[in-house]
Parts: structure tokens; sequence; C-alpha cells
């Protein structure tokens, strides 16, 4: 699968989730237009941009979250993914 941003023409995605990266990147407005070119019709988008106050709970979870993601072979996690849907 290409990278967004690369040559997403041809690829159309059901989910794109930002997680504490939109405020690292400098231009984010040309991704958010290739994320968004990139999902099929109904397809949905998730960003979330952090802080450091509050956010002790939400930032566990996710990096609970990315240590499991991050271990499992690619075609579990596509598996997981469409049995979400």
């Amino acid at each position: 699968m290409p990278e967004i941003g690369r040559d997403a023409s041809h690829t159309y995605i059901d989910y794109v989730f930002a997680i504490g990266v939109l405020h690292h990147i400098p231009d984010p407005l040309p991704v958010l237009r290739a994320a968004r070119a990139a999902l099929k019709p109904g397809g949905s988008f998730f960003a979330w941009v952090y802080g450091s106050e509050g956010n002790g709970l939400y930032i566990s979870v996710i990096n609970a979250l990315r240590a499991i993601a991050t271990r499992v072979p690619h075609g579990v996690l596509v598996m997981i993914v469409w049995l979400c849907r």
C-alpha cells in the first residue's frame, strides 16, 4: 500500500487515525487533504492533538495500544480492522 501523500490515487481506505502527529507536521493541510482523498465514501477520520494537561489516561491507553499493534503481524491487524467494521 503506498504511503499517503506519495501515490494514494488508487488506494481507498476505511479509517484514518492521526493520533498525536498532526502538530508535528510543518504543513499539515496537504497531509489532511491526501488522507481525505484516500478515504472510501463513508470512511472515518479520527484526529487527536494532545497537550500535557489532564491526558494521562488517554496517553496510557494509546501507549498500550501502540505497544500491542507494533508487535502484531500485519495480517492479524487487517483481520481485527475487518472484524470491527
